[in-house]
């Protein structure tokens, strides 16, 4: 009789969890699997195993897979030596991306980045992540909206810009493809750039996009 072990993909956005559930494969011909299982596969096998780019990213750095552990209702536990308790800036002042830049200056000798962040305007997000741009495009892809329309949109409701500042940043930048490091991404998650078209093109949706003069065009701006 299967042995069913059910793994909370703690940390893990609900997409990317409903994602890795999907795309796990496994030998073990004892236990159903509805989560992520590395009690019994070697380091190897689960980077072979794991097909998906998202699974590649998550589950590549084998210091954490040597963490997981399961406990005896079936859920994974990341054991820990150090009990290491984690704040957000935003537990003790309200969350406005702008005033905690100028907080951060201030008060922790941050500096922004000499040069604009891909796919929005500010010079202070995401300067340690050579990933994020990808996340944010590709939400481009999907949903229509990119990076400015959060950024933008979170600082009209912030007073920071008017809605016709807004609407200028977002015609500008929304839509700027992350190319600064583009290879060394393609070269972390292991596909050529064929593949990576091909997968992105994939996930425009029809009601979202059509193709004009073999070019991609949103059917219907957030403007």
């Amino acid at each position: 009789m299967k042995r069913k072990i059910r793994v909370l993909l703690v940390g893990l956005g609900a997409e990317i969890g409903s994602t890795l559930v999907n795309i796990i494969k496994t030998k073990s011909e004892n236990i159903e699997i509805s989560g992520i299982i590395t009690n019994n596969i070697s380091k190897n096998n689960i980077k072979k195993n794991f097909e998906s780019v998202i699974a590649r990213i998550i589950l590549n750095e084998p210091s954490m897979i040597n963490k997981i552990k399961f406990n005896e209702k079936g859920s994974f536990l990341i054991n820990q030596k150090k009990k290491i308790k984690v704040f957000y800036l935003g537990y003790f002042h309200k969350w406005d991306p702008q005033e905690m830049y100028y907080y951060a200056t201030e008060n922790t000798g941050y500096s922004a980045n000499t040069e604009r962040t891909e796919g929005t305007y500010s010079k202070y997000s995401s300067i340690d992540d050579k990933v994020d741009n990808f996340h944010y495009y590709t939400t481009y892809i999907k949903f229509g909206i990119g990076r400015t329309t959060y950024d933008a949109a979170q600082e009209v409701r912030n007073e920071k810009i008017t809605r016709e500042e807004a609407i200028q940043l977002v015609k500008k930048f929304d839509h700027e493809f992350p190319k600064k490091y583009f290879s060394d991404f393609l070269k972390y998650i292991n596909i050529n750039e064929d593949l990576f078209y091909k997968t992105i093109d994939s996930f425009r949706s029809p009601h979202l996009w059509k193709k004009e003069n073999d070019s991609w065009v949103l059917k219907q701006k957030v403007y």
